[in-house]
C-alpha cells in the first residue's frame, strides 16, 4: 500500500491487484475473527451506560369522583374500532402454521383494515367488563371481504369471571372464497347468565376474532402454501335494555393522579387491581370491576354503590382501597382509583430494534412482569408497588442470532414507598448511516473496502497491462459485477413476531431481517428502528464455505476478465458463476427462519443467465453476418 501512495501509477503494473487481493482476503479471515472476539467481549466488558435516579412520589391511596351531565339510554356502544393499529384497544399476535414463508401486513384506514397473511394464524382479541343484571343483550359483528381467498374466520366471545368459576362460550364463524362479503356476529342474552349464575352482576367477557388463510384445519396446514388478503369493516360491539343505564368511567391511577395507562401499564392478571362493587338496591348481590384501559366504560342503573378496590392476587386483597359513590339520573361518574405505583420513566439511545425489559419483586413468581418493546419506547411504564426489593433488568437485542443475551443493564433497590425510577439508556453500539455497529464492525467494514478493491484490481493477468476498456467490453465482467454488487445488497428477507407481555394493548411487532449471505451476516430492524448488524449463529464454520463457494469463485471469475477466447464457453467460469447461487441455495434448510429471496439473491441467480444470453446472441449475431 505504500507503493500505492508514493506512485500512483502503481495501478498499471501487472500483478499487484492479485497481491492485494491475498492480503484483504487473509486480513478478512483474520478481522472475521477478532470483530466476533469484540462483539462477544466488548459488550461483557465495557457494557452499555446506564443512569438512574429514584424519586419517591408524594400522595396516598384513594379514591375521587367526578360527576358531569350525559343522558341515559338503553343502547350502548361498548366497543367499535375497526383499526386494529398497535395504538387501538385490540390486543393482536400470530403464530406460524407450517414451513412454508410467513407474511403479516395491514392497512388500516377511516372505514377498517386491510390484512394480507401467508402460513400464519391471526388472534385478535378485546377484552372488557359485562352487566349481566342491568343488560338484555349483547351484540357482536364485523364485516368481512376476502379480497382474495379463501379465508376462514372465527369468532369467540367469552363470558368469565377471572376471580371464580363461571364461565360461558360462545362462537361462531365465516368461511369466503376471493370477492365474497359476509357478516360475521353473535348476540347473546345476558340477562340468562345472570339468571344462572345467581348473586353475580358485573364480570368481564373477551371477544376472541381468529383469522386463517385457506383453512382452519390443521391437519392441511402442512399441505399447501396457505395465503390470504381480506378486509375487516363496521366493528360493532353494542349492548341494550330495557331500562335506562348511565356511564361509569373507572381509571386506575397512581397516588398524584395520573392514569398508570398513559400510556403504558404492565397488568399481570395473577395481580390484578379491581373492584368488588355493590349496589344499596341489590345488596345481596356482587360484581368485579377490572380496568382494562385508560377511563374504561360499562352502564349502570343510577343509584347508591359502594364496595372495595384492591390488588386480587390469587385468593386475596391488599392495598385495599374503600369505594362509595352515588350516580344520578342523566349524569356519568368518573371513579380514579389511586394505588401506590412504581412509574419508570425509560430514555434509550440509540433506537436498537428492540428490548427485553423484566420488572419483579422477591415476594413470588406472580410478581413478575416481562415486555417485549420495539421503537418508539413507551416514556413510562408503570407497575404496582409492592414493599419489598425491586430488580430491574434490561437485555438489548443479541449480536448472535437466536442466542441469548444476558441482562447486563441491572437496577436493583428497595421500594418502601410510591416511587419515579428515571432510567437513561446508552447502548454501546455506533451509528453509520441508520445501520448499527460495534467496534468490531467497524473493522470489518474497512477489510472488506479492501477486498472489493482488491478484487477489481486482481482482474489483470499477471504479464498483461491494464486497460479499462477492455475490461467493460469483455462479456465476462458484467456477470462478475452483478455477483459483486450482491454483497451490498440483501439475499434473503424474513419477518418474525414478538410478543408483548401483559401489555394492555397493541399485542406484537414484527421483527424484519436481511441476511447478507456472502458475509454472514444479517440486519434486523422494527418499524422506527435503527438497522442492528447480526451474525449467523454458526459465523465461524461458515466463513469457510462462505470463501470456498463465493469469495474464491468471484476472485477466479474476475482473474479472467480480459484474457483471450472470451467468447468461448468456458465450464469453469461457469460454475464460478453457479458456485454463489449454490451457496445461496445452501442456506436455506440450515435456518430455522422461512426466508423470501431478495435483490442480491435474484442478482446472483441472473449472473449465469446473463453471461449465457451474451454469448448466444454474439453467436447468433455472428451467423447471420455470415
Amino acid at each position: 500500500m505504500g507503493e500505492l501512495m508514493k506512485n500512483p501509477n502503481a495501478l498499471e503494473r501487472p500483478g499487484l491487484g492479485r497481491r492485494l487481493y491475498c492480503i484483504a482476503i487473509i486480513g478478512l479471515v483474520l478481522a472475521g475473527g477478532l470483530g466476533i472476539a469484540i462483539n462477544t467481549v466488548v459488550p461483557d466488558v465495557i457494557g452499555d451506560e446506564l443512569v438512574f435516579t429514584n424519586t419517591p412520589t408524594p400522595g396516598t391511596i384513594g379514591s375521587t369522583t367526578r360527576l358531569s351531565a350525559s343522558e341515559a339510554s338503553t343502547d350502548f356502544v361498548l366497543f367499535n374500532d375497526s383499526s386494529f393499529s398497535p395504538e387501538s384497544d385490540w390486543n393482536i399476535h400470530y403464530y406460524e402454521f407450517n414451513n412454508f414463508v410467513s407474511r403479516f401486513e395491514r392497512q388500516s384506514d377511516e372505514i377498517g383494515t386491510r390484512f394480507d397473511i401467508s402460513n400464519i394464524a391471526l388472534h385478535c382479541s378485546y377484552e372488557t367488563n359485562i352487566n349481566l343484571r342491568d343488560y338484555d343483550t349483547v351484540t357482536f359483528s364485523v364485516d368481512v371481504t376476502a379480497l382474495t381467498g379463501p379465508v376462514e374466520v372465527l369468532l369467540n366471545l367469552n363470558v368469565e369471571s377471572f376471580f371464580d368459576s363461571h364461565y360461558a362460550d360462545y362462537d361462531a364463524n365465516l368461511t369466503l372464497t376471493t370477492g365474497e362479503t359476509g357478516r360475521l356476529g353473535l348476540d347473546l342474552n345476558v340477562s340468562v347468565l345472570h339468571s344462572i349464575w345467581g348473586p353475580l352482576w358485573l364480570t368481564q367477557a373477551i371477544v376472541i376474532l381468529e383469522i386463517y388463510p385457506g383453512t382452519s384445519n390443521p391437519y392441511l396446514w402442512d399441505r399447501a402454501n396457505l395465503a390470504a388478503s381480506l378486509r375487516l369493516e363496521n366493528v360493532s360491539f353494542t349492548a341494550n335494555s330495557t331500562v335506562p343505564l348511565t356511564p361509569l368511567v373507572t381509571d386506575i391511577q397512581d397516588t398524584q393522579g395520573n392514569s398508570a395507562y398513559s400510556p403504558l401499564a404492565i397488568i399481570n392478571l395473577m395481580d390484578a387491581p379491581a373492584v368488588n362493587l355493590t349496589s344499596e338496591d341489590y345488596p345481596n348481590e356482587w360484581g368485579i370491576l377490572l380496568p382494562w384501559r385508560a377511563n374504561d366504560t360499562i352502564f349502570v342503573v343510577a343509584g347508591n354503590y359502594s364496595g372495595i378496590a384492591g390488588v386480587y392476587s390469587f385468593d386475596y386483597v391488599n392495598s385495599t382501597i374503600p369505594v362509595s359513590f352515588e350516580i344520578l339520573a342523566d349524569t356519568s361518574l368518573h371513579l380514579g382509583l389511586q394505588f401506590e405505583m412504581v412509574r419508570v420513566n425509560l430514555e434509550v439511545s440509540p433506537m436498537v430494534p428492540y428490548l427485553r425489559i423484566i420488572m419483579w419483586y422477591d415476594v413470588g413468581f406472580w410478581a413478575e412482569y416481562t415486555i417485549e418493546v420495539a421503537p418508539p419506547f413507551p416514556d413510562t411504564v408503570c407497575i404496582l408497588k409492592r414493599s419489598a426489593n425491586l430488580s430491574i433488568s434490561i437485555a438489548t437485542p443479541p449480536r448472535v442470532e437466536w442466542a441469548s443475551r444476558p441482562f447486563t443493564n441491572k437496577i436493583e433497590l428497595e421500594i418502601l414507598q410510591p416511587t419515579t425510577i428515571d432510567i437513561d439508556l446508552e447502548v454501546n453500539l455506533f451509528s453509520l448511516g441508520g445501520i448499527l455497529i460495534s467496534a468490531g464492525e467497524v473493522l470489518l467494514i474497512f477489510l472488506g473496502l479492501a477486498l472489493l478493491i482488491g478484487a477489481v484490481l486482481s482482474t489483470q493477468e499477471p504479464n498483461s497491462e491494464f486497460h479499462w476498456k477492455q475490461l467493460i467490453r469483455d462479456p465476462r465482467f458484467w456477470p462478475v459485477l452483478l455477483v459483486g454488487a450482491s454483497i451490498l445488497l440483501p439475499w434473503f428477507t424474513s419477518i418474525s413476531s414478538m410478543q408483548r407481555y401483559y401489555w394492555s394493548s397493541g399485542g406484537f411487532f414484527v421483527v424484519h431481517r436481511a441476511l447478507y449471505s456472502p458475509l454472514a451476516c444479517g440486519l434486523d430492524s422494527t418499524a422506527n428502528s435503527m438497522a442492528l448488524v447480526v451474525f449467523s449463529r454458526n459465523f465461524i464454520p461458515e466463513v469457510p464455505s462462505r470463501i470456498i463457494l463465493f469469495w474464491l469463485p468471484l476472485k477466479w471469475a474476475a482473474g479472467h476478465i480480459g484474457s483471450p477466447k472470451k467468447w468461448s464457453f468456458n465450464s469453469y467460469y461457469g460454475v464460478s458463476l453457479l458456485s454463489p447461487a449454490f451457496m445461496g441455495f445452501l442456506v436455506l434448510p440450515f435456518t430455522p427462519l422461512r426466508l423470501m429471496p431478495a435483490l442480491g439473491y435474484i442478482v446472483v441467480c441472473a449472473a449465469p443467465i446473463l453471461w449465457v444470453s451474451e454469448l448466444l446472441i454474439y453467436r447468433l449475431v455472428k451467423r447471420r453476418k455470415k
